[in-house]
């Protein structure tokens, strides 16, 4: 009986969730070419600003209607800071770039690094993950990304790490729904 109400419930939050992220993707393209802008110069030169105690910064190469973080990993790069996730299968591994003009778009069209210009680095010595996402909550610092769990796996691998939610903040979304393998941040950065 127990399992029967755990995957009823399970199934009731993945619904949700995917219910959320329709809502949340419209909701994120309609931020105007101006409130982008605006935000992301202004991310841009707080997170910098932020991050300068942080030796080696998992970041994101932005994403249809993200929030574009090229800045930043521009100046992490050539400072030999910056790393940036590539998909194998479910999983991410994780590369030290120092040229941001080497990326290459997967499959989904998500500019990764190729093995060419960037070098793979041990997740361990990663001391910030810049984690972007679909919508967030403030209350339990909780993140809804695309579905596949990657950010989740890595947050549970290395517990200890520190984790900012990247976004706008039109992305709140309180009462996100959540299931128990979902990882709280340690902080949003929503602007």
């Amino acid at each position: 009986m127990e399992s029967q109400i755990f995957n009823s419930t399970t199934s009731t939050a993945a619904l949700a969730k995917q219910s959320c992220r329709l809502h949340l993707k419209a909701m994120r393209r309609s931020i105007s070419s101006a409130r982008r802008q605006a935000a992301t110069s202004f991310a841009n030169q707080t997170l910098w600003n932020r991050c300068k105690g942080f030796r080696f910064i998992l970041s994101y190469a932005s994403f249809g209607s993200e929030l574009s973080l090229d800045p930043l990993n521009g100046c992490l790069a050539q400072e030999g800071r910056l790393v940036l996730p590539k998909m194998k299968g479910e999983k991410l591994q994780l590369f030290l770039v120092e040229d941001l003009h080497g990326l290459e778009p997967n499959s989904l069209g998500i500019r990764e690094p190729s093995k060419q210009n960037a070098k793979l680095i041990d997740p361990s010595l990663v001391t910030l993950a810049l984690i972007p996402g679909l919508g967030f909550d403030p209350e339990t610092k909780h993140r809804l990304g695309y579905g596949k769990g990657v950010y989740d796996r890595l947050l549970n691998q290395f517990p200890s790490l520190v984790a900012w939610g990247i976004g706008f903040h039109e992305q709140v979304f309180y009462s996100l729904p959540s299931e128990a393998h979902d990882r709280s941040l340690t902080t949003l950065c929503l602007v």
